[in-house]
């Protein structure tokens, strides 16, 4: 008797979760990540599970910019498919990469399902398989030479391709556009009531060398003469790179291509003087080329090292820009913090490559490149 009363709760509760599935089905199936899934092919299977990733806050936002989902259980083994819905634009950037440049080369690679628009045609939903490695640290040797030998294999085969012109161009003159946009908007807040006298002595000076480096660009241009052109992820950044350690000799895992474009590869070699700016995955020079020197020998280590300091400027101009948007807030001065960061790495990459420059002012972020970290506003650049 006593075993079959304990029985009947458990037998409740089956009836229970029983006579919930159908309406649980129903529910996953009228998800817009579950929706959008299904229109890749109808024999996908419906996921156990959706879990929100990013962009989260009780309802899916027209205007939010990027909205990621796990599915549980429909990849390979019962594995995750993550579904990333973003802008269209940037929707067909990645898919361009993955459907006509990543698909013909032999690397480790997330395997990637499909996009399809979502609605108008205003965003789309992209969706691969979930990476599962450890969180990519620059701080640890290992992983940046994964990183450097990863980066010279996609380099190096990706220049043997052709893809259409849906590519975002990655010549100096994107990083230019940046730094006119970041001047552009510095110079439009600086009459935000919450900016502090220090912040406007640095912005305000960090116009002055802006305006120089654009005065001077023509030397950058120079710089990268005769670099090979190939697809540039854009954003090579520890945030967007796992490390599985699980294959021979460990694998990086890759994803977040809405920036990639074909160009020379200078921004994603960039080096950083502090790591902890969050402005490049510092990929390990020597392993990268080690990789490339059979597919352009007429590259040096030492050229490849220009190349880096070269993408550290870019991604300084990038990493301001992005920053300079938020001038327009309440909390403007958070901000600020991180573009002395941002400005500090664009200063020691200007040294590095002899740069002599008028203006050296703007020394806030100078002493923040010796030590100092972004703070938490910012999504890292």
């Amino acid at each position: 008797m006593a075993s079959d009363t304990m029985r009947l709760p458990a037998m409740a509760v089956a009836s229970e979760l029983s006579t919930g599935l159908p309406a649980r089905r129903s529910s996953l199936m009228r998800h817009p990540a579950v929706l959008a899934w299904s229109k890749l092919s109808a024999d996908l299977p419906l996921p156990q599970r959706v879990a929100p990733l990013k962009g989260w806050n009780g309802k899916l936002s027209r205007e939010r910019k990027t909205m990621v989902y796990r599915l549980e259980g429909v990849g390979p083994y019962g594995g995750a498919v993550v579904a990333k819905r973003c802008r269209g634009a940037d929707a067909e950037i990645e898919r361009t990469v993955h459907e006509e440049v990543l698909s013909s080369l032999e690397l480790p690679l997330l395997r990637y399902y499909g996009c399809v628009e979502d609605g108008d045609g205003r965003f789309g939903w992209l969706f691969l398989e979930e990476a599962t490695g450890q969180e990519f640290s620059v701080f640890l040797d290992e992983h940046r030479v994964q990183a450097g030998r990863w980066l010279g294999l996609l380099h190096s085969a990706a220049a043997r391709v052709r893809p259409s012109g849906r590519l975002r161009d990655a010549s100096p003159k994107r990083y230019l556009e940046h730094l006119r946009s970041a001047r552009e908007r510095i110079c439009a807040n600086l009459d935000n009531p919450v900016l502090t006298r220090e912040d406007l002595a640095f912005l305000e000076e960090l116009v002055v060398q802006l305006n120089e480096l654009e005065e001077g660009w023509d030397r950058l241009d120079e710089a990268l003469h005769g670099a090979p052109q190939t697809l540039v992820h854009g954003d090579f950044n520890g945030k967007n790179l796992r490390v599985n350690t699980s294959e021979s000799g460990g694998a990086i895992e890759v994803y977040d291509w809405e920036d990639a474009g074909w160009g020379v590869p200078a921004v994603d070699l960039a080096q950083v003087a502090v790591p902890s700016t969050y402005l490049s995955a510092n990929p390990d020079l020597d392993s990268y080329f080690a990789v490339v020197r059979e597919q352009w020998p007429r590259t040096s280590l030492q050229a490849l090292r220009q190349l880096a300091r070269t993408g550290t400027v870019f991604r300084a101009m990038a990493a301001l820009d992005w920053e300079s948007s938020n001038l327009v807030h309440d909390w403007a001065s958070g901000f600020v913090v991180n573009m002395r960061l941002y400005q500090g790495e664009l200063a020691h990459a200007l040294d590095a490559l002899g740069w002599t420059q008028g203006s050296r002012r703007a020394s806030g972020g100078a002493t923040a490149a010796a030590g100092g970290q972004p703070t938490e506003q910012s999504g890292g650049a």
